[in-house]
């Protein structure tokens, strides 16, 4: 098993615990990669839903590093979001994070 533990316990849950797999997930991001995350979050303030607004929120998704913005995508009205990861040799991103990117953006908007 893999030995897990709360980086902020919890009051009346155990503070660690055992789990027989952990699989997903991304490497810890490097420090400048970090730094520009927040810097790039500080100068796009959330606007109600403009391009800004679409790029920010699927970057919240945890694997999504770049993304854009098409407006009229779809005719009047409809956003395009197209995302991707910085991997140089595959920045394509697999369906999961596709769809939680979806799940994640379409209540927003």
């Amino acid at each position: 098993g893999e030995a897990l533990s709360l980086v902020t316990p919890v009051n009346g849950l155990p503070s660690g615990g055992m789990a027989d797999t952990v699989t997903g997930g991304f490497d810890i991001e490097d420090l400048d990669v970090w730094r520009a995350r927040v810097l790039e979050r500080y100068y796009w303030t959330p606007q109600g839903g403009a391009d800004g607004d679409y790029v920010v929120w699927a970057k919240e998704v945890p694997g999504v590093t770049r993304a854009w913005t098409y407006r009229h995508w779809m005719g009047t009205g409809t956003v395009g979001v197209m995302i991707a990861s910085s991997d140089l040799i595959n920045p394509i991103l697999d369906d999961a994070t596709v769809a939680a990117a979806q799940a994640h953006i379409e209540p927003l908007a």
